[in-house]
């Protein structure tokens, strides 16, 4: 998402968020798309929280990218800005999981992925691609709190994040509030390493990884399923389009089980 203007300090030093977030902007029509796909789809599908963001990503969105001064020239006023982020994220979400008629500390999450996932302990999802900027201190700081109030609300959730920070993986690794991590940039990832890290710290990876160039279906579904080694735990896997190409997706699901047999 992107803003056509952003707020100066002064304003966001006079913003308090209206008692019924329902009710605000776009928001509210997010509710309205809600009812009308409950009453169109009658539970044949799922909708989810559409994108609600994160702490730190809203923040960014609100103040431009004056915010990556303001963590060195004014970190207390960025806390500010942060707990109002935070606050709104938590309304927001709680406002668009009671118009789903979804509790708070599970539900459907799909992040415009080809397919979703069923949480059953954790009931929401938080971006955090601008913390991906960030040094390591300052992940720590301005991130990593706000981070884990924002999933506590909802019995903890997946983080997604585009783009590549190691120290953010490793933090995401060791926060309890953080059930599993998509990447929107797979390709800038060692999948044996992530899949293995996140299987040692009891998450899941959900998503899809890179085919390799001339690398057959068979040869691409085996080595995905290596990844999860012999528990076969550790990740929900994402066959997308591209990255099936041109074979079909029944020939995918035939080898998928063959292999998952042998």
């Amino acid at each position: 998402p992107r803003l056509r203007a952003h707020l100066n300090k002064d304003q966001v030093k006079r913003f308090r968020l209206p008692q019924d977030v329902s009710q605000c902007g776009l928001v509210r029509r997010a509710i309205e798309y809600i009812n009308y796909f409950h009453q169109v789809l009658q539970g044949r599908v799922h909708v989810y929280v559409p994108d609600t963001q994160g702490a730190f990503d809203i923040a960014h969105l609100i103040f431009g990218n004056a915010i990556f001064y303001e963590l060195y020239d004014d970190p207390e006023f960025v806390h500010q800005l942060l707990d109002l982020c935070l606050e709104a994220y938590v309304q927001v979400t709680i406002a668009l999981k009671h118009a789903l008629d979804e509790p708070l500390e599970s539900g459907y999450h799909g992040h415009g992925m080809v397919a979703g996932i069923y949480m059953a302990s954790g009931g929401a999802r938080s971006s955090e691609d601008a913390a991906t900027l960030l040094r390591p201190q300052h992940i720590d700081e301005f991130v990593i709190p706000y981070l884990a109030k924002a999933l506590r609300a909802f019995g903890g959730g997946f983080v997604h994040y585009c783009g590549r920070n190691d120290h953010l993986f490793r933090t995401l690794l060791a926060l309890p509030e953080v059930r599993g991590i998509n990447l929107g940039n797979p390709e800038m990832h060692d999948p044996a390493y992530c899949v293995r890290a996140l299987q040692t710290h009891g998450k899941f990876y959900f998503g899809s990884w890179p085919r390799l160039p001339g690398e057959t279906l068979r040869s691409y579904l085996k080595r995905m399923l290596h990844l999860t080694g012999a528990e076969r735990k550790g990740m929900i896997f994402l066959l997308t389009p591209r990255e099936l190409g041109r074979d079909s997706p029944e020939e995918a699901i035939r080898l998928w089980r063959e292999l998952q047999e042998a």
